[in-house]
């Protein structure tokens, strides 16, 4: 039986959690514990029964969260050499997934690209990211020729579109959004049979485990 909340003070709860914490309960578990008891003593301060709520001086334990699902070089592999048509949406989806991986960028990066901050020639493309600091990004041959074909075949598309200066477009000619290319990597993994529900930052991350993989710092 729970005591009466009057009865409760800092201490109280303090002492709950340790004893949640030694009998070897998850955080998680006594994270929503403390949310449940911390839930019925500000019902408690909102009926007049306490002036405040005791459990808001209490820390719930950190709970570590969990590491991003990245994916196997083979997987990657498979994703990208699924997309070989030749029609606009596919050259543009597979220069999209090509960079995301090659470059490690984040989306906001990616759709947020100018032709003028593409060199082709030198594989580097300049990103500006967070904090509105900017980096060179370099990038493969895959990449480069993947960006080669869709830029080339994208002229027409440019001409009559609202965003011309933008790499990467939808099909009416504007400017992809970050919901667009999630879209794009859903329907391209089911494509490719790859049954994992994956955000594009998943590529980021496998980009970076698949570099410390081969040796990099």
């Amino acid at each position: 039986k729970a005591p009466a909340p009057e009865k409760i003070d800092v201490l109280a709860v303090r002492g709950f959690v340790a004893r949640l914490s030694r009998s070897g309960l998850g955080k998680s578990s006594i994270a929503r514990k403390l949310s449940k008891v911390r839930s019925f003593l500000r019902h408690a301060v909102r009926e007049g029964r306490l002036e405040s709520c005791p459990a808001d001086a209490v820390r719930a334990p950190r709970v570590p969260k969990p590491l991003p699902r990245t994916m196997t070089v083979d997987e990657i592999f498979n994703l990208l050499d699924r997309i070989q048509e030749d029609d606009l949406a596919s050259l543009r989806d597979r220069a999209i997934l090509e960079l995301l991986y090659a470059g490690g960028l984040r989306v906001s990066e990616l759709v947020a690209l100018d032709q003028d901050d593409l060199d082709l020639s030198g594989l580097v493309v300049r990103v500006m990211g967070k904090g509105r600091k900017e980096r060179v990004v370099p990038f493969g041959r895959s990449a480069e020729q993947a960006l080669t074909r869709w830029m080339k075949n994208s002229t027409k598309l440019r001409a009559k579109g609202e965003a011309p200066e933008a790499i990467f477009l939808n099909l009416r000619g504007g400017r992809l959004t970050d919901r667009s290319v999630r879209r794009i990597l859903d329907r391209r993994l089911r494509d490719a049979a790859i049954h994992a529900h994956l955000s594009p930052h998943a590529l980021r991350h496998s980009f970076a485990t698949h570099l410390l993989g081969a040796g990099a710092d």
